[in-house]
């Protein structure tokens, strides 16, 4: 009796853990609306919140592979946002590595999602030699 209710058990966490990687993937699709950055500096952990013009920054997945960012940054002279980056690509996700791969155009981008929630997204730029910088950004929906 023991050994079918712990048979039982490991089939209910192999299943769960592995769903939980798929909704992980899941979770991602759909727009996130630039919130914050976060790092390191000398020794204590500092948050910049977006200002009125990053606000307008955002990604977005799509349940198909595509994905689509906005950028902007601070006022102009004009004062108005300035638009720095317009970018589509194709996306994939690695529950493996938490790894979320942009391809297309002249360069491959990759981001280590730190963490993720129905309603706040958290990602980290890893750079071309596998390192992750200091800064994490924050997206909520």
């Amino acid at each position: 009796m023991i050994k079918k209710l712990l048979l039982s058990l490991s089939f209910v966490f192999i299943f769960s853990g592995c769903k939980k990687e798929t909704d992980v993937a899941g979770l991602l699709v759909g727009k996130w609306n630039y919130n914050a950055s976060s790092y390191e500096y000398n020794g204590k952990q500092v948050r910049e919140a977006a200002n009125d013009c990053s606000k307008k920054s955002f990604i977005e997945f799509a349940s198909g592979g595509a994905y689509h960012g906005e950028s902007y940054g601070d006022q102009n002279e004009h004062n108005t946002c300035r638009h720095s980056i317009s970018d589509q690509k194709s996306y994939q996700y690695d529950a493996a590595s938490k790894k979320i791969t942009l391809t297309g155009g002249k360069r491959t981008y990759a981001y280590k999602v730190i963490s993720i929630s129905n309603n706040k997204l958290v990602i980290q730029y890893i750079s071309e030699d596998e390192t992750l910088p200091a800064a994490k950004d924050e997206y909520i929906r």
